[in-house]
């Protein structure tokens, strides 16, 4: 009965089915509860961290679509302005209705590569060409001059030569 001199004795009032355990035994019960108060404080702080991981992820999944709405408006107004410009260009052709202008600029828009590049560019030189064209002044005043019709035409004829011989 050597257990019973290591442990010691106190004045108490124990039950007959109670039992008695080694210091051994409660030295290794103490470990497991001190192991389990470690656990759970470990525990706890999973618990936290999983919490602060849901807000994150729910922040993180707000600045998203945030984003998303951003760069939607940013490509909607991309869009509009790329519209507006092409209406621009097609008004500066001088060849369409005022009611069609926005949808050959739609067309454009929807038809984006090398054709609709080619059309725009060729168009655009084709303006410019008229442009140059109407600035420069062209043919002969004949202010003044009269022309008689009544000549046969074999005189008009010899009129015409010799007035391209005198240019």
């Amino acid at each position: 009965m050597s257990v019973k001199k290591t442990l010691k004795t106190e004045d108490v009032v124990k039950n007959a089915e109670e039992k008695v355990i080694s210091q051994a035994e409660l030295d290794t019960l103490k470990a497991q509860a001190s192991q389990l108060a470690d656990v759970q404080a470990q525990l706890a702080d999973l618990e936290k961290a999983k919490s602060e991981l849901a807000t994150t992820l729910e922040d993180t999944e707000k600045a998203k679509k945030e984003a998303e709405t951003a760069l939607e408006d940013i490509q909607k107004a991309k869009a509009a302005q790329e519209l507006e410009d092409t209406v621009d260009v097609v008004k500066g052709f001088n060849l369409f209705e005022e009611g069609q202008v926005e949808d050959v600029a739609k067309y454009f828009m929807s038809n984006k590569g090398e054709t609709a590049n080619l059309i725009l560019t060729t168009l655009e030189k084709a303006r410019e060409a008229i442009q140059a064209f109407g600035e420069k002044e062209h043919g002969t005043d004949l202010e003044g001059e009269t022309l008689d019709t009544t000549k046969s035409v074999s005189d008009a004829v010899s009129s015409i030569l010799k007035s391209r011989k005198t240019k």
